[in-house]
């Protein structure tokens, strides 16, 4: 019952005291780095990730904030496809059998 436990999530009605928040699973795979990491040296980790240095806290703080506003500007509909009964049918050897 786990798959209609989460078709019965997805279906409920929206409360603004209680958002849901709904993941895909997508798995993929990095196989390698797309920029040189920054050696260790001592009493330091090493260090990869950004195209270029940001600054202070705030100017830290301000970068995320920008980039959680662009993705959260670019979301998307999502279209489920699956019902319980439809979920029933089609996941029917992924059930245990009592």
């Amino acid at each position: 019952a786990a798959m209609e436990d989460v078709l019965e999530v997805y279906s409920r009605v929206p409360r603004q005291d209680r958002p849901l928040v709904c993941l895909d699973e997508f798995a993929k795979q990095l196989l390698s780095e797309t920029r040189f990491p920054v050696a260790a040296i001592p009493g330091h980790l090493a260090r990869t990730c950004l195209d270029r240095k940001i600054g202070p806290v705030r100017e830290f703080t301000d970068e995320v904030k920008a980039y959680l506003a662009r993705k959260n500007g670019a979301s998307k509909a999502i279209n489920w496809q699956f019902t319980n009964k439809k979920a029933r049918i089609k996941l029917k050897p992924l059930y245990p059998t009592i």
